[in-house]
């Protein structure tokens, strides 16, 4: 989406019925809640940020895998080791668990299409 000014990214994101749904179901769940973007890496929702278009099945492979080392070494910055982390994301930025040997990473949405994915969280926000 794009937008004149820097705005938080739980904003700039709220345009998606998933993103929104996600977010109010992590935000129930978690103590902490953090978003992923292509050319940001790892955000919080709060943090301003200007809209983006890359995806990342637009991106070179070496690209994406240093994206992908990117997001693991910001992760590990903010959050302990050995702590569970749970991705409510697509299939390309999950990739980034393999590389987070130091957590315990789970995956509740796995293999849900977004249909499913936004049933299961309006009934577990219901």
């Amino acid at each position: 989406r794009k937008n004149d000014k820097p705005m938080p990214v739980e904003e700039l994101c709220s345009k998606s019925p998933l993103f929104r749904y996600s977010v109010a179901y992590c935000k129930r769940n978690y103590e902490q809640v953090f978003a992923l973007s292509t050319e940001h890496g790892l955000l919080t929702l709060n943090q301003e940020v200007e809209s983006f278009d890359t995806d990342l099945d637009n991106i070179q492979r070496k690209d994406f895998k240093n994206w992908l080392t990117k997001v693991a070494d910001q992760i590990r910055k903010v959050v302990p080791k050995d702590s569970e982390i749970y991705f409510h994301a697509g299939k390309r930025f999950r990739k980034t668990i393999p590389l987070l040997t130091d957590y315990k990473c789970y995956e509740p949405t796995l293999g849900l299409g977004i249909g499913k994915q936004l049933k299961f969280y309006k009934e577990q926000l219901a």
